[in-house]
C-alpha cells in the first residue's frame, strides 16, 4: 500500500487486499477476502447519508471506483474502473457494477443483478434480482427537471434493458419483461412484455423473441441460467414459478 490512507476507525476484514493511494473514511466495514484496488475512496462522507458504508466479502472493487458513505452491498459485490457510487443504496449479493457505472443514492437493488459499463441509475429507483441494464441504459426520477418531484423507476426480478435505453419518471417494468435496444420508456407494463420502440410499447410477449438460427428464445433463462452459481438457482426457480 503506497501513500494509502486508511481510518483506524473503519472496520476491515481478514485476507483484505488494498490497493496504492487509497483512502478508506471512518465509517467503512469492509467484509473477508475483499480486494479494493489503486486509487479508490470508500465511505466519502455526505450530510445525507445515514451508517456505514458496508461491503460484503468476497468483493472486488476496482481503480478509481467512489463510494460514498451510508450504502450496504452484499458479498461478491464486484465494481469495474471509475463507478460513481452515492449514499444509501442497499443492494443483495453478487451485484456487477461495469466501468463508470454511476448510483445516484438511495436505489434498492436484488440479488444477482448485473448493470454494465456507464449505466446511470437516478435516486430512489428500484431493481429487481436478476435483472440485466446494458451499457448507456440511464433512469431518470424528476417528470419536470428540474423540481423536487420525484417519481422514481422500477424495474421488476428477471428483466432486460437493451443497450442505450431511457426509463422516464413513474415507469413500472414489472417481472421477467425485455426493453429493446434505444427504447425511451414511460408507462406501466404488465410482466412478461417485450417493449420497444420511441415512446416504447409492448410489443408482445417476451416468448415470441427468438434466434431459431441459434436455438435461442427469450425468457433469458431458458438459455443463460448457468452463468450463476449454484447457490442461486433456488431463487432463480422460485422468480420463475412466478412469470
Amino acid at each position: 500500500m503506497i501513500s494509502s490512507e486508511i481510518s483506524k476507525k473503519a472496520k476491515i476484514g481478514e485476507n483484505v487486499t488494498i490497493g496504492s493511494y487509497v483512502k478508506i473514511y471512518d465509517n467503512v466495514d469492509i467484509g473477508d477476502n475483499t480486494i479494493i484496488e489503486d486509487h479508490c475512496v470508500l465511505g466519502l462522507p455526505n450530510r445525507n447519508a445515514t451508517g456505514d458504508l458496508k461491503i460484503g466479502g468476497s468483493s472486488h472493487i476496482r481503480s478509481h471506483s467512489i463510494l460514498y458513505q451510508g450504502s450496504t452491498f452484499g458479498e461478491k459485490f464486484y465494481t469495474g474502473h471509475h463507478c460513481l457510487i452515492r449514499e444509501n443504496n442497499n443492494a443483495g449479493k453478487n451485484l456487477q457494477l461495469g466501468s463508470f457505472a454511476e448510483l445516484e443514492g438511495f436505489i434498492e437493488i436484488g440479488d444477482y443483478s448485473r448493470l454494465h459499463s456507464k449505466v446511470q441509475i437516478s435516486k430512489k429507483v428500484k431493481i429487481g434480482s436478476f435483472c440485466y441494464l446494458f451499457p448507456r441504459v440511464q433512469t431518470s426520477d424528476d417528470p419536470l427537471p428540474p423540481s423536487h418531484v420525484a417519481k422514481p423507476p422500477q424495474i421488476g426480478d428477471l428483466s432486460v434493458i437493451a443497450i442505450n435505453s431511457l426509463i422516464l419518471p413513474n415507469t413500472i417494468i414489472e417481472l421477467n419483461s425485455f426493453v429493446g435496444a434505444s427504447s425511451i420508456v414511460s408507462g406501466k407494463f404488465q410482466k412478461n412484455s417485450f417493449i420497444a420502440g420511441s415512446p416504447a410499447k409492448r410489443i408482445s410477449d417476451i416468448n415470441k423473441l427468438r434466434l431459431p438460427e441459434y436455438g435461442l428464445k427469450h425468457p433469458w433463462f431458458n438459455h443463460f441460467r448457468d452463468a450463476f452459481p449454484e447457490e442461486s438457482q433456488d431463487l432463480l426457480d422460485k422468480l420463475i414459478q412466478e412469470t
